[in-house]
């Protein structure tokens, strides 16, 4: 296999990758289906980046994510026994504790890369690789033809929503659109019950659990603190009403004098005395009595019930007769055939499918003794497909942040 760059020194920090194949490589790929081109970037040793690409696409945009040499590594793989999605969602999965990528590769664990000493091993993705087609091509990307950081008020207010870094200037223009168009009325909205929800578990922890640690900063900060980190420090810490700072017990004297001058500051004692005066309240001003109220709050979920009954009774029903005249036996043979004839079309699909992609293999990406050119528009017509098109453009528009 053999990688072929557009752009060895881009304007840009984004480059086009095209690959081709010798014969011997097609002819042990033909009966193989959905094979995919797996890409990695490697910067100053360690893996930066990875994409996952058909490998009759032909071509590839690149985003670099770190000035400086990168390497762009290739391997063939293909997986018999998953599907795309399950391959794509195993390759690209992430760690949650440090955002990268679960599954590495064993030349990662070299200090500098090395194309000759690393072994891919796909075997934590269910996967199989070609062996000898392995590939590597190096692009020098400097510092300059990286997108400027925008202002670092308005990089956080953008990115309040997100928890990864924007990858392009495109991608930060469209959280821009959403940031200045109903992310404020959304955040005002969070913020009006978040502060209160937030306000209620810190009078919890502390006048109804009494705990030292309750943490008032994530009320007052809500954007830097998380919900549980109001509570996450108390939940470790001593009664303040059973012990002192020292951690020495106090006196039953002192605790009973000081649960007495807290009591009327209890949640539920607070709670308790606004419920008992809106009661009051709403039978003052209410034109009927409040037990019809309560009477009225029994009835509503009684007869929700009494219908949702009825209704399932019908359907048992229903099913009863068909099964009792028959109509069950004949849904299941027209169910069987149907999924017969759907099996057989597959079966049919698939090997038109592979035949195809032998046919496109062989004529499209088997290297040539002329020179190949990483661009669209030496493409072939069929392969100058919309994402390509898509990318083309993006890439003359978009500059990459680095990261």
């Amino acid at each position: 296999m053999k990688l072929i760059v557009g752009q060895p020194n881009p304007s840009n920090a984004v480059a086009t990758v095209r690959w081709c194949l010798t014969p011997e490589e097609v002819q042990e790929l033909s009966d193989k289906k959905d094979v995919f081109l797996l890409l990695f970037v490697v910067n100053n040793g360690s893996e930066v980046d990875r994409l996952l690409v058909p490998l009759n696409q032909m071509m590839e945009y690149v985003e670099f994510a770190r000035p400086g040499k990168n390497t762009v590594v290739a391997e063939v793989i293909w997986s018999p026994n998953k599907k795309k999605s399950e391959v794509r969602k195993r390759i690209f999965l992430r760690s949650p504790d440090t955002g990268s990528y679960a599954w590495d590769f064993s030349y990662l664990y070299f200090s500098s890369f090395d194309a000759k000493k690393s072994s891919f091993r796909p075997g934590a993705f269910d996967c199989h690789c070609l062996d000898k087609a392995h590939s590597t091509v190096e692009v020098d990307v400097a510092g300059e033809f990286f997108a400027k950081e925008p202002w670092a008020i308005e990089k956080w207010w953008v990115n309040l929503w997100f928890e990864t870094k924007p990858r392009n200037q495109c991608q930060f223009r469209r959280r821009r659109f959403l940031a200045y168009s109903i992310q404020p009325i959304c955040v005002l909205v969070w913020l009006v019950v978040i502060v209160p929800v937030r306000f209620f578990c810190a009078w919890w922890w502390l006048l109804m659990r009494y705990r030292r640690g309750v943490n008032f900063g994530a009320i007052i900060h809500p954007f830097r603190n998380d919900t549980d980190d109001v509570w996450g420090r108390a939940n470790n810490e001593s009664n303040f009403l059973l012990r002192n700072k020292a951690e020495k017990a106090r006196g039953d004297l002192v605790t009973l004098s000081l649960f007495m001058f807290l009591l009327p500051f209890n949640p539920v004692v607070v709670v308790a005395g606004i419920g008992v005066a809106t009661l009051l309240h709403f039978e003052q001003h209410a034109h009927s009595p409040i037990w019809q109220w309560f009477l009225l709050g029994i009835l509503l979920p009684s007869a929700v019930v009494f219908i949702v009954v009825i209704c399932v009774f019908l359907v048992v029903s229903v099913i009863s007769v068909f099964q009792a005249f028959g109509f069950a036996n004949s849904l299941k043979k027209m169910k069987r055939d149907w999924g017969k004839r759907a099996e057989e079309e597959k079966k049919m699909r698939e090997e038109e499918e592979r035949t195809r992609m032998r046919k496109e293999l062989e004529n499209l990406l088997v290297c040539k003794k002329k020179k190949v050119f990483a661009t669209i528009q030496a493409l072939p017509p069929q392969k100058q497909t919309v994402y390509l098109r898509f990318w083309d453009l993006k890439a003359k528009i978009c500059k990459p942040f680095a990261r």
